[in-house]
């Protein structure tokens, strides 16, 4: 099979992929746009750096024979909207890739990327601190409630899992990630980093006074 995508950048601008292999449009195309990475690409006009994170929307289509033998009149057929929906297999391929990692457990910071995401924000905080533990109570939990998210601290989850398993994968797959950097805490920054890499939209806070670490 051969893979063709199309990524929708706003306006009337549109970015495609033609006759890869599903490995190299996951890598090239999927986990850039779920990610918003800004990367490099070859195209009709040659080498172009494209804004995944300006990306409003992907297809990816799949057909037997190569692109260019499967479309008369090529490179126009790209545009042709027909072509996308007859051999759009978006659905498919994403059910594939949650669906194997579902046997395997979801354990890679790739695949983790595809992990289904819920109405959930995820809480980053050092533990046991009167203060913050408060905050949480007192305002960050209410607060998430408020506006429909449901708030998650590693904590207070019954989960016999291994913790950090349990916070890799929370983070995946909550829709925002609330992190407070009071403390100076490693952890707190390796996972708010963690969230940034998955594409996250990620809140940072911290006390006011204390000390922030790195170009945050």
């Amino acid at each position: 099979m051969y893979y063709h995508a199309q990524i929708s950048l706003g306006g009337e601008t549109t970015s495609y992929w033609w006759d890869l292999p599903k490995d190299e449009i996951v890598t090239k195309v999927l986990i850039p746009f779920v990610t918003k990475q800004v990367v490099a690409s070859s195209g009709i006009f040659g080498r172009q750096l494209i804004n995944f994170g300006a990306a409003s929307e992907v297809a990816v289509a799949k057909t037997e024979a190569p692109f260019r033998e499967n479309c008369v009149g090529w490179p126009e057929t790209l545009n042709d909207a027909t072509f996308w929906k007859e051999n759009n297999c978006t659905d498919e391929l994403l059910h594939e890739l949650r669906a194997g990692m579902s046997d395997a457990g979801i354990k890679s910071l790739l695949q983790r990327v595809f992990a289904p995401v819920k109405d959930q924000a995820f809480i980053i905080m050092k533990f046991g601190d009167e203060v913050l533990d408060s905050a949480y109570e007192r305002v960050v939990e209410p607060t998430a409630m408020k506006f429909g998210y449901q708030a998650i601290r590693v904590d207070r989850v019954q989960d016999s899992g291994p913790v950090t398993d349990q916070i890799l994968d929370n983070i995946a797959s909550s829709s925002i990630v609330i992190a407070d950097l009071t403390g100076e805490r490693p952890n707190c920054y390796y996972e708010a980093g963690f969230a940034q890499a998955l594409g996250k939209e990620v809140i940072l806070l911290i006390r006011e006074g204390e000390r922030i670490h790195f170009d945050l």
